[in-house]
Order: C-alpha cells, then sequence, then structure tokens
C-alpha cells in the first residue's frame, strides 16, 4: 500500500507539472499573435458553438464574471478577432461571435501546437502513443468528484 501511495502522489505532482508547462506553452504560443490565454478561451466557446453567443453565456463557459468577460471581449473587439451585434428581438442582448480573422487564429494556434506534439511526441511509438491515449482518456473520469460526498469516483 506504501507503494500506492508513492506512485499516487507522483502523479499528482506529474500532473500538477503537466497543468504548469501546457499553460506555459499556450501562453508562449499566444504571445506570438499578441492574444493572452483568458483571450483565447473566450474565443473557443464561440467556436464550438459555431453561432454568435450573448455576454452571459461566454462568462458561464468561460467560468468567469461577466464584467471580467466583458474587459476581454473589449480587446478582442479591438484586435478583429471578434465583433458585438444587438440580437434583433431585444436590443439590451449583446451577441458576439468570431471574425474571419479570428477564425484564422484558431486554426493557426492548433496547427503550430498539433506540430509541437508530433514534434514532443516523435520519440514514442505507435504502440506506446495508444496506450498513453488510452490512460488520459480514463483519466478524467478517474478524477471526477462525485456530488456532495468529497470522494473521488
Amino acid at each position: 500500500m506504501a507503494r500506492r501511495g508513492e506512485h499516487i502522489e507522483a502523479l499528482e505532482r506529474l500532473l500538477r507539472q503537466l497543468t504548469w508547462l501546457e499553460r506555459k506553452s499556450l501562453a508562449q504560443e499566444l504571445s506570438y499573435y499578441g492574444v493572452t490565454v483568458p483571450q483565447f478561451y473566450a474565443l473557443l466557446p464561440l467556436e464550438k458553438r459555431g453561432r454568435a453567443c450573448s455576454m452571459n453565456e461566454l462568462a458561464q463557459a468561460t467560468q468567469r464574471a461577466r464584467a471580467t468577460m466583458t474587459g476581454i471581449i473589449d480587446r478582442l473587439v479591438r484586435m478583429g478577432l471578434v465583433e458585438r451585434r444587438r440580437k434583433g428581438s431585444d436590443r439590451r442582448v449583446v451577441m458576439v461571435g468570431l471574425t474571419r480573422r479570428g477564425e484564422q487564429l484558431l486554426e493557426e494556434v492548433r496547427a503550430r501546437r498539433r506540430r509541437g506534439f508530433y514534434k514532443a511526441l516523435e520519440k514514442f511509438d505507435d504502440g506506446e502513443i495508444d496506450q498513453l491515449l488510452r490512460f488520459l482518456e480514463a483519466l478524467p473520469l478517474a478524477l471526477s468528484w462525485e456530488e456532495g460526498d468529497g470522494k473521488s469516483a
């Protein structure tokens, strides 16, 4: 059991390290485009939905306060990555959508990151990558918390 505890501690440390490295890498990649990580994460729900979103939807999707999201969107509008529109039926509702420039930025960032992953994983053979993928796909479910009991699933 002691060995299992050591393994769990090592996994926890590695997950923290991977999270930190991913965040650092993403920030470096985005700096090339003059975009911050929060700005990038604000673009993703717009792409995923494939349509304009209200400020409330964006704030929820990014887990940010609406006021914070307003500032992020202000900067993205100035950069030409998103545009604001009033909802026709209710002029009080502001809808935010990706511009073509915003779509292109997301495509370029993904392509650059994909090339980086290819390079990082080139020392692994296909079997090792398949095994790693299976483990990583199972991990989010294993780490999820059940409602109310504080125990991992």
